[in-house]
């Protein structure tokens, strides 16, 4: 039962670390994302992409499918953080006067 135990804890420590390393890539991909908002604003483009944002979904679920992970995963996943991205280059706009 001991190498139970000590399997399960270093099960949790290598979920701890992914965690971890997950939200460090989601601070990665906001602080591209206010990036992306300086060039979109500079360039006149919209921030929303309804083609790209396909696109993208369609590779990350190809992506899913070669690596063993459900759509059903993949798609809420990935909305959240297209989602994340419009709202912080929404948060870069600057107000009107």
């Amino acid at each position: 039962m001991s190498e139970q135990r000590e399997g399960l804890a270093e099960l949790r420590a290598r979920f701890d670390a992914i965690d971890s390393e997950l939200l460090r890539l989601v601070a990665a991909r906001r602080a591209v994302s206010r990036r992306m908002a300086a060039v979109k604003l500079a360039e006149g483009l919209p921030f929303h992409d309804p083609a790209r944002e396909a696109a993208l979904l369609a590779r990350l679920r190809a992506d899913g499918s070669r690596l063993n992970v459900p759509d059903a995963l993949v798609d809420p996943l990935f909305l959240l953080l297209l989602g994340d991205s419009l709202q912080v280059q929404r948060q870069e706009e600057p107000t009107a006067t």
